[in-house]
């Protein structure tokens, strides 16, 4: 997610993000439903019940920011589980050995992630591959 520093204060939210939110309000919805069952009973229908009483222009600001901090958290948790889960898929796929040996000054985190995910897609299509030949195929190829 990005945000101008214009006064127009305009964001865009990746499609993987907006895919996600999309997939959890189909497939999560119980899930979303015990979250808010447990913001209420902690107190937050009180903090709710005064805060909609009158709205003026600084908390609709406030409002603003709440949005855009919790969609930039949902993008930073988003990106730092695919992370994650690339290196888990990667020490599956025996691919950590050839990470290992990138020099790190000719390719950059971007290309590194998306030849590993790349190659950690194809090992697991075809699981006789060489990993190590699949991830330096992919690496070259970007």
């Amino acid at each position: 997610m990005s945000k101008d520093n214009q006064h127009n204060e305009q964001f865009v939210l990746s499609y993987e993000l907006l895919a996600l939110m999309r997939w959890i309000s189909e497939h999560e919805s119980k899930a979303l439903k015990r979250i808010i069952t447990r913001s209420l009973s902690q107190g937050r229908t009180t903090e709710m019940n005064s805060e909609s009483e009158s709205l003026s222009a600084c908390q609709a600001e406030e409002l603003q920011h709440a949005i855009l901090d919790y969609l930039a958290m949902m993008e930073h948790l988003l990106v730092e589980v695919t992370n994650e889960r690339a290196t888990k898929n990667a020490l599956e796929r025996n691919l950590m050995p050839a990470l290992d040996q990138i020099d790190t000054t000719a390719c950059d985190d971007s290309t590194i992630r998306s030849s590993l995910a790349i190659a950690t897609s194809k090992m697991e299509r075809n699981p006789s591959q060489n990993p190590k030949e699949v991830l330096y195929k992919e690496l070259i190829k970007r």
